[in-house]
């Protein structure tokens, strides 16, 4: 049997959901041992895969994370990461970023 790298697993685990899944949650289904960060430089190689073996038809999307207590969203986020604190309130409650693959009509 064939075992798939870790990036081919993230990938094919985000094709099979209908949903965005956070980089803990990804974590937990594939039964990995990593940190988040480490999951989020994986993402980003995730992305340029998808992007290039679709032929552009397929792209990693994330939604941005957002503040708990005072809605702020993080929008000038320029790669994936978890933000410990909203710059607006203060609040450490920040709902992490979620990743979905997208296909292109």
């Amino acid at each position: 049997m064939e075992t798939l790298t870790l990036r081919r697993r993230i990938i094919s685990l985000l094709r099979k959901t209908d949903h965005f899944l956070t980089a803990y949650q990804i974590i937990r289904i594939l039964g990995i041992d990593i940190h988040e960060r480490e999951l989020y430089e994986h993402l980003k190689h995730v992305a340029r895969t998808i992007w290039r073996t679709s032929g552009g038809r397929e792209r990693l999307v994330m939604r941005l994370p957002r503040c708990r207590s005072c809605g702020f969203v993080f929008t000038d986020l320029e790669e994936p990461w978890r933000p410990s604190k909203c710059p607006r309130c203060g609040s450490r409650l920040i709902e992490p970023p979620a990743f979905a693959i997208i296909r292109e009509k």
